[in-house]
């Protein structure tokens, strides 16, 4: 008979898979699996054994613990740790104060990205300024004549390319 180990992990845990080292934050946890969303990207994977999963250390943890959140009173706060009931700690921003807070209630402060399709079929995120592409626009790049077409806005991507060339194109409706 397979013994599986047990697993304590708490939704806003960072893990990772044991034979990988990319990390990757516990969304939902059930009996014996969990759901998971990369912190590099934004790939989520629903429902996968939590034996393939191992907590990262909160040294390990430290270089990507400095996040900025948004809490639902309108104060911004830089993450510190997570406490012992799994609330994440922040220092608040304008004050000296450090408070916890459930992650249910934080809003990840991330740049302003969009999800473009390339014509080669490569997608990808890219930081731009808010309202200056909407879903659906096309643009194209600059280097070389390669469309794209916008197909989603405000991803919240945590790994944008902010260093982009291209323009969008103006097109009109043929009758």
């Amino acid at each position: 008979m397979t013994h599986f180990p047990t697993h304590d992990f708490q939704v806003g845990d960072i893990v990772k898979l044991r034979h990988a080292s990319a990390p990757q934050r516990v969304t939902e946890v059930f009996d014996h699996v969990i759901s998971t969303e990369y912190l590099n990207t934004h790939h989520t994977y629903h429902k996968r054994a939590a034996a393939q999963f191992e907590l990262i250390s909160e040294e390990e943890n430290t270089t990507m613990t400095k996040k900025l959140f948004k809490t639902a009173d309108d104060q911004y706060g830089t993450m510190l740790t997570k406490d012992s009931q799994g609330n994440y700690v922040l220092e608040l921003k304008g004050s000296n104060d450090v408070k916890a807070f459930d992650p249910k209630t934080l809003e990840e402060v991330l740049p302003y990205t969009v999800l473009i399709q390339w014509a080669s079929g490569a997608q990808k995120h890219y930081e731009v300024s808010k309202g200056s592409l909407s879903k659906g626009d096309i643009v194209i790049s600059d280097q070389g004549l390669i469309l794209g077409r916008v197909e989603d806005i405000d991803t919240k991507n945590r790994n944008p390319s902010s260093n982009h060339t291209f323009q969008k194109v103006g097109t009109s409706p043929i009758k």
